[in-house]
Order: structure tokens, then C-alpha cells, then sequence
């Protein structure tokens, strides 16, 4: 399974609202482990680097904009013990390309809804047909192609751009991504941001709009 840090963020987890900076720390674990660790394990953890937003963007697969053409809910087992599970199969159409080829993709993510009866998954990416969003994919990895989870889909919507939980994506640095709070958006307590190996300092979280799609396009393409 593709383990990466979830919302490949710093090591630490503030509350919703709250500032979080994707410090380009996703590394492939294909190339670390030939088994990735669980996610949220201390061994995923220790797979965090100091790496740059770029350099992550040339080890993934397939960087790109992409629209959910299908998404569609259907029963199977998963297991040795062969565990009744649902997943869903997603057909994404490739709009524009920032790393890697294709027009089009088929993944397949465990959980879904097939029914009236639905499996929910923790930290899974929940796409519907119809949806536009900036994605970080490695096809190769079974029922969790999107690498960190739901840190590697930022939805597109009206032509802006956000984290998967809502919060606007306000900067894209080469260390990572900013996100912030929406304007007037009740501001809640300053969240750590590390620095170093010990020091900390203590950030609002930014409040301002969502950057378009074309403005984050052009910042991942100008990375170095």
C-alpha cells in the first residue's frame, strides 16, 4: 500500500483551520521499503526528508489536473482470509500533465458504496464522477494510488484550488504548500511550525483566497 504521509505535512497535526506546510516530504517508498509501513506508523514518520516540493514532484509517477469521469462502487474480498471489502474503480480523464504521460487512468481505491451499504476507509480519498482536482498518483500501488493519501488530491473548484479537508491552498513554496483559512474564517490558536531539529515557532494560520488553478499550475511547472 502507498503509506505516505498523510497530507504530507510537517510531523505534527493541527486542529481544521489551522496553518499546515506540505514540506515536500514524500518520498517514494517503493524506493526506501519493499514493504511500506502502516499509515501513521513511526515508520512511515521516518520516511519524512527535507526534500523539495520539485524533487517530490520528479519521483512521483503522474503529477497532473485531472477530472473524475467515473466512479463506481463494487463488492470483493481483500485478504488471505479473503474479507468481504467494497471498492471503487475510478476512471480520471488527464487535463494538463506537470510530470509523467497519459491521457487517462484507471485506479482502483479501497472503500465505496455499493447500495445501501457503504465501507468507509480512514485518511481515504473520496472522489465522485464529475470532480477536478490536482493529483499525485503512482498507479502502480493497489487500492491506495494516491501518494500521501488524501495530501496528494488538492479538489479544484471554481477554478480554485484547496486541500482535500477545504482549507485554501494560499502559497506554494519549494518547501511545500501553505494552506490557510478562508477570509473571515474564525481564527483558532496558533499552530508549531518546526524548524530545525528542536526549535518551534508559533504561526496563525493565513487567511486569504484559494490560488486559481493557473497560478498553482505555473508555481508546481517553475519549480526547481
Amino acid at each position: 500500500m502507498n503509506d505516505l504521509p498523510r497530507a504530507a505535512l510537517a510531523p505534527y497535526e493541527p486542529r481544521m483551520g489551522q496553518r499546515r506546510i506540505l514540506w515536500s516530504l514524500l518520498v517514494l517508498l517503493a524506493a526506501c521499503e519493499t514493504r511500506p509501513p502502516a499509515p501513521g506508523s513511526a515508520s512511515q514518520q521516518a520516511a519524512l526528508t527535507t526534500a523539495t516540493l520539485g524533487g517530490l514532484i520528479r519521483k512521483t509517477p503522474l503529477v497532473a489536473h485531472v477530472k473524475v469521469v467515473s466512479a463506481t462502487g463494487r463488492p470483493g474480498t481483500i485478504g488471505t482470509q479473503q474479507t468481504e471489502a467494497f471498492f471503487t474503480d475510478l476512471t480520471l480523464q488527464v487535463l494538463t500533465s506537470i510530470h509523467g504521460a497519459a491521457d487517462s487512468l484507471l485506479l482502483t481505491t479501497l472503500g465505496g458504496r455499493v447500495g445501501a451499504r457503504e465501507l468507509h476507509v480512514s485518511g481515504q480519498v473520496v472522489l465522485e464522477a464529475g470532480d477536478e482536482a490536482i493529483v499525485f498518483v503512482d498507479p502502480a500501488v493497489s487500492l491506495h494510488p494516491f501518494v500521501g493519501g488524501q495530501g496528494g488530491v488538492l479538489p479544484v473548484k471554481e477554478g480554485r484550488v484547496y486541500a482535500f479537508d477545504g482549507r485554501p491552498l494560499v502559497e506554494v513554496r519549494s518547501e511545500g504548500f501553505v494552506f490557510g483559512r478562508a477570509p473571515g474564517a474564525p481564527a483558532l490558536a496558533p499552530a508549531l511550525e518546526p524548524r530545525g531539529t528542536a526549535a518551534a515557532a508559533r504561526v496563525l494560520p493565513p487567511e486569504g483566497a484559494a490560488l486559481t488553478l493557473v497560478e498553482v499550475m505555473a508555481a508546481l511547472k517553475a519549480l526547481p
